[in-house]
């Protein structure tokens, strides 16, 4: 019994240490209200946007809206988190990943939360990119 205690511990831990390690997001470019993060599918350099995701090709069904974030409306502030990610086979966002936000992190976690929550005609996609623009109404 303990071996099977201790085999589901060190399951769990692993699991929860390759989940922490591949949320990381790693800065290439930050000032005082820009960030750019790391892209899988490198969106940074415009030659590949085009091959990867091209507009139209996917069916929106479901979009959740965002939420904007407390800090953001008492302070009056607006801004964009763009995300890339890939499409489920049941047309659901996965691999969600922040490429560029500004002010720096603040609409990050809305953005994400708010894509996952979109729905897509059901079929494979991968590599593909959106931007939600938080503005003040």
């Amino acid at each position: 019994m303990k071996r099977y205690k201790l085999l589901v511990s060190f399951f769990v831990t692993g699991t929860l240490l390759v989940g922490c390690q591949s949320t990381s997001e790693k800065i290439i470019f930050s000032d005082n209200n820009l960030v750019k993060y790391k892209s899988r599918c490198m969106f940074h350099d415009s030659a590949h946007v085009d091959g990867i995701a091209k507009k139209g090709d996917d069916v929106l069904i479901t979009m959740k809206a965002p939420k904007y974030p407390l800090k953001a409306v008492r302070s009056k502030i607006e801004g964009y988190a763009k995300m890339e990610f890939d499409i489920s086979s049941e047309g659901k966002p996965i691999n969600i990943n922040v490429i560029e936000s500004s002010p720096k992190g603040l609409f990050n976690s809305a953005a994400k939360a708010a894509l996952s929550g979109w729905k897509y005609e059901a079929k494979e996609g991968f590599c593909r990119m959106v931007q939600l623009d938080f503005k003040l109404g």
